[in-house]
């Protein structure tokens, strides 16, 4: 018996093969602004099998698979994720709009008015979409939303334990994509629009940083008591203090001659 692959069972390989090498080429020019360009094989093993796990998942759960059809509409749909991983890309290197959620204990977190009003808008807009199809067009059903609840509800915990006991909790923007694509699970063209347009933006973020969860959180080193490390020769002593490099421009060769030319 003949089998031919239907088109619905290819359609999101269809959409992350493009998505996945339009953004590591952009990214050998440095866009978007931050890029972080995978460091070896393993790095990019953990980002394509983190985002292949998670847009498998809320692809199937909200079952777009089951709708849909080599159309207009799809095709359409198609490059609506890819036009949102590029805006989203232009938008987070724009100057006045690089910021993040990254609230922290030990210091206030400041943004400016424009910042500001870029996340209202990404806020609002898909929470009075999302709300106003879910109370206008379909009566909820149990079992779909009891598991889009607790997942929610998982993540909002950890955040909390997290800002609880570390000292800053780091929501990145496909954490908040993730979740709009969760919600995005109805029929309606306006709701099949915002899911791609925020899949577009999760697929962007999967694979423009280096990180493998959707929440961050790190522990600041608060013990000033500990004992510094001391080198001594005949004219110099070094006191060496433990810092934290997010990155650095400096090859070890270059930073060796800095030191020696320094301590000369």
């Amino acid at each position: 018996m003949e089998y031919r692959i239907k088109f619905k069972n290819v359609f999101l390989i269809l959409i992350l093969i493009p998505n996945t090498l339009l953004i590591q080429l952009l990214c050998q020019y440095g866009f978007p602004d931050g890029c972080v360009q995978f460091k070896n094989v393993y790095d990019l093993y953990q980002r394509l099998t983190n985002l292949i796990i998670n847009t498998a998942f809320i692809f199937y759960i909200n079952k777009t698979h089951k709708h849909v059809k080599l159309n207009k509409e799809y095709i359409f749909l198609f490059f609506v994720s890819i036009i949102s991983n590029l805006t989203f890309s232009y938008i987070s290197s724009v100057d006045v709009f690089k910021s993040s959620l990254n609230p922290k204990k030990s210091g206030t977190t400041n943004y400016n008015a424009y910042a500001t009003t870029l996340y209202a808008v990404i806020f609002s807009i898909p929470t009075i979409i999302i709300t106003y199809n879910f109370i206008k067009h379909t009566p909820p059903r149990l079992k779909e939303i009891i598991p889009r609840i607790f997942i929610t509800v998982w993540y909002t915990l950890w955040s909390v334990l997290l800002y609880t006991n570390m000292d800053n909790l780091h929501l990145h923007h496909r954490f908040f994509s993730f979740i709009c694509c969760l919600w995005c699970y109805q029929k309606q063209f306006i709701i099949k629009m915002l899911f791609f347009i925020a899949l577009g933006i999760f697929i962007q973020g999967s694979l423009v940083y280096p990180y493998t969860e959707l929440i961050d959180s790190y522990e600041l080193n608060t013990n000033t008591m500990a004992s510094p490390i001391i080198i001594q020769n005949t004219n110099t002593s070094v006191i060496v203090k433990e810092v934290i490099v997010y990155k650095c421009e400096y090859t070890f060769e270059q930073m060796c001659e800095i030191c020696f030319e320094h301590y000369q």
